[in-house]
């Protein structure tokens, strides 16, 4: 029923065209076209989110993608050896996330062309998910559906998100006072001496099973005889325990506050919350369905926990369960990103089992 050599076509031509994160417009216009040769009108918000409405019988459901990849990401020169695709090594591949995407369009394709029954479908495309999340942008009160589904987790074919991590990015500034290194050092404040102490005592990476802590960004100094008058920090903490996740930024700023103040400092801590966790019940109806379709498609399935945000947190958040599965790319992010032929097809077949 999947046509696999339209798909892969379909695949190829999408990877082609450059869409890093902000700029999506080519690929967005591509998609909509695509949809209107088989009579589907679809609505762009301002930065680029796109809703199609395709009619079915039933309870509604979303369907989910993004348009957008990460860099280096122009110029795709994909490329087919031996079932697997892969670009020239020169860029990433653009799987992540086009290979949902292509599924997804055959699967609408295919269902242009037949009498099979199937659910309406809410088709939700997003912009800037790499970067901002642009879901956010979206206007919610456009869709009926109360579920859906996602195919953006990194992994196997049958790997399936029941457990997902709350994330807040936080952003210090530790301030102390300039003063000569060599002349007179005893008059400044060295707002890197007081962020490094504060560093050592703190935990960093995983903390456990449900917890990682991460300073990714520091920025400081005026000049290698200048004692460090500010020192700048960001870094994000994610946890599938909402509590758990409010305590280690509790912790982080009470221990940089207590270290700056120590020599004479201030700090000035910033919180901004990037998306909202959520845990599903293995037992409930939309898992058990998720759990048959990949059954129907010769896949057990995986239960996993992601600590990573994707736009399944966002419609979580908004009230629309959404399930994200693995779609079976490999390496994603980096210039070896691959994805099989097999995996393709079976990525567009699970799409059409769970909407049927």
């Amino acid at each position: 029923m999947i046509n696999q050599k339209r798909l892969i076509q379909t695949f190829i031509d999408l990877v082609k065209i450059d869409s890093p994160s902000g700029e999506e417009q080519a690929i967005v216009k591509n998609v909509c076209q695509k949809l209107e040769a088989i009579g589907l009108r679809s609505e762009v918000d301002s930065i680029g989110n796109t809703y199609t409405f395709i009619k079915g019988m039933g309870e509604a459901v979303v369907l989910n993608a993004h348009f957008d990849t990460v860099e280096p990401g122009r110029n795709v020169r994909p490329q087919i050896k031996d079932g697997i695709i892969r670009s020239d090594g020169k860029t990433v591949l653009g799987a992540d996330n086009k290979a949902a995407l292509a599924a997804i369009l055959e699967v609408i394709q295919v269902l242009s062309e037949s009498t099979i029954q199937h659910y309406p479908i809410e088709l939700v495309l997003s912009v800037k998910e790499e970067t901002e999340s642009g879901i956010k942008q979206f206007d919610f009160s456009h869709l009926k559906s109360k579920k859906g589904f996602c195919f953006d987790s990194s992994g196997p074919i049958g790997n399936l998100v029941t457990q997902a991590s709350y994330i807040t990015e936080f952003h210090l500034e530790v301030t102390g006072k300039a003063a000569h290194a060599g002349i007179e050092p005893e008059k400044g404040i060295n707002a890197l001496t007081a962020a490094a102490k504060a560093m050592a005592q703190l935990s960093w990476g995983r903390i456990d099973k449900e917890s990682t802590a991460n300073v990714g960004l520091i920025k400081g100094g005026e000049a290698v005889n200048t004692v460090p008058r500010k020192v700048e920090l960001a870094g994000d903490v994610r946890s599938i325990s909402l509590q758990t996740k409010n305590a280690l930024l509790g912790k982080i700023e009470k221990t940089f506050k207590k270290e700056a103040e120590i020599l004479g400092g201030e700090i000035n801590f910033g919180k901004l919350p990037y998306c909202e966790g959520y845990v599903f019940d293995q037992e409930s109806d939309l898992v058990r369905q998720a759990v048959e379709a990949l059954g129907k498609i010769g896949k057990k399935v995986k239960f996993i926990q992601s600590n990573g945000g994707a736009d399944a947190n966002l419609f979580n958040a908004r009230g629309i369960a959404m399930l994200n599965f693995g779609y079976g790319a490999r390496n994603i992010h980096t210039v070896a990103e691959e994805i099989s032929v097999e995996n393709l097809s079976l990525l567009a077949r699970l799409v059409l089992e769970l909407i049927i």
